[in-house]
Formats: C-alpha cells, structure tokens, sequence
C-alpha cells in the first residue's frame, strides 16, 4: 500500500506559471495610480513642510489595500467559476497565484515608496512646531493593513487546503473541520474580515492622508516611517513567500513543505 501510494502521480499540473493579462493589467494599473498619488503627495507636502510622514505613509499603503480588496472581492467569481470544474486543482493555485499578483507588486511598490519617504524625512529639516494628533488615526491604519494582508494571505491558505486533493499535505493537516459546511463557513469569515478590514483601513488611509495637511505635523517622523517601513517589509516578504509556495505548488501538484503550509 505504501509503495502503491509512492507511484501514485501527483494531481494534474502545468507546464509553466504566467501572469494572465487580466491580471498584469490590474498590477500596472494599481501601481501606477499609487505611484502617481505619490508623487502629489510628496510634491504639496514639501510645499507644506511638516505634513510629509504622514501623506507619504498614508499613500504607500493605500495601494495593497486597494488590492487586497480587489482581490478579495474577485474570489466570489472564482468560486463560482470553480464550482464547474472541481477537480483541476493545479488550474485553481494558478488562479489564486494570479490574484496574489497585484498585491505583491503593490507592496514592492510602496516599500520603494517608502524608502524614498525615508529618505526625505531624514534630510529635510524638522518644523519647530510638532504634534501627535495624526499619530493614533495613522498607527491604527497601518495595523489595519497588516491585518488585511494576513487575512488575505489566511484566506487563500485556506482555500488552497480545502480544495487540496492530498489528505496528507501538511496545509490539509494544519485544519481540523468536521464538515464542508465548517469549512465554508470559515472561509466565509476570513473572506468578510479581509473585505471589511480593508475598505475600512481604505477610508482610514484616505482619512490619514487628508489630517496631514490639516492637523500639526507629526512628531517623530522617522520613527514613524521606519515603522511603517518594516511593516511593509514583512508584508512583501509574507507575499513573496506564499507566490512561490502557489507557484511550486501549480508545478508539481504538491505543496512544499514551508512555514506557511504547516
């Protein structure tokens, strides 16, 4: 029986993994906007100088949480359309590889931004005057977008389990449901808490950005930006990982055995 299930041949796989066009169109298009939101920022706030930390830290993250959201809302459809072909496991991950994509090249994205940010803050001399009211609206956004990464990247982790044709794998270990409705119904929550999360830590961000030229500047900038910094980081690190877990994965039929499939 165990050689039996040695020879056995893993679930249909592919030949190579590629971005669809649909999906490198939503990457350049999110990152360009970012990019350019940006940019305004970063031109009025060194025309108002003091309101920099804040608009630079606001714009880099609201770009993978537009993504997220995006995302997450686009996985109704990918149910619905997987329910039609319920066993092509490999073309499912490619699916889910591809939604990952946005948000991977969005959280590059706002690292350079933030980089960039870092810089500024560091070189251009501190207003006299300083404040902390935008501090609290600004840590809560941030602590809201690293939540909207995790319970996106939790989401497809899930997903990718449910549907894994391998009762042994260790992702399928790693969850104990009792029953389909179980699984479902805790897919449905972290599909509503990355939704929810992210259009509020949205408005959030919006918000933040629009304080910063209103409220004081913010006191401690580049301890801020740092902070946001490695916040971003640790998303496109967690991101970068989870792609090539996906990608192994729709090559060989078999998920790696990583951190993030135990």
């Amino acid at each position: 029986m165990v050689g039996d299930e040695k020879d056995r041949p893993p679930p249909k796989g592919v030949s190579r993994v590629e971005i669809e066009p649909s999906t490198q169109t939503r990457a350049t298009i999110i990152i360009v906007g970012s990019a350019a939101i940006f940019l305004l920022a970063l031109v009025l706030s060194l025309r108002t100088p003091g309101r920099l930390a804040a608009a630079g830290v606001s714009v880099a993250f609201l770009g993978p949480v537009m993504a997220v959201l995006i995302a997450a809302r686009s996985f109704t459809r990918i149910f619905t359309g997987y329910a039609f072909a319920p066993f092509d496991f490999a073309g499912f991950i490619v699916l889910v590889w591809n939604e990952n994509q946005p948000l991977l090249f969005s959280l590059y994205c706002g690292s350079a931004a933030l980089i960039v940010l870092l810089v500024v803050v560091m070189v251009t001399k501190p207003p006299a005057e300083s404040g902390a009211g935008i501090l609290i609206p600004m840590l809560v956004a941030i602590a809201g977008a690293a939540v909207s990464f995790l319970a996106f990247v939790s989401l497809t982790r899930l997903v990718a389990a449910i549907v894994d044709p391998i009762a042994k794998d260790p992702i399928v270990l790693s969850y104990e449901f009792t029953s389909l409705g179980e699984a479902a119904q805790t897919m449905r929550s972290r599909l509503i808490l990355a939704i929810v999360v992210s259009l509020i830590t949205t408005i959030a961000l919006i918000a933040t950005l629009v304080l910063s030229f209103i409220l004081r500047p913010l006191r401690a900038r580049v301890l801020v930006v740092f902070f946001a910094l490695i916040v971003m980081f640790a998303g496109a690190w967690l991101e970068r990982t989870w792609c090539d877990v996906l990608k192994t994965t729709a090559l060989t039929g078999r998920f790696p055995d990583t951190f993030l499939t135990r």
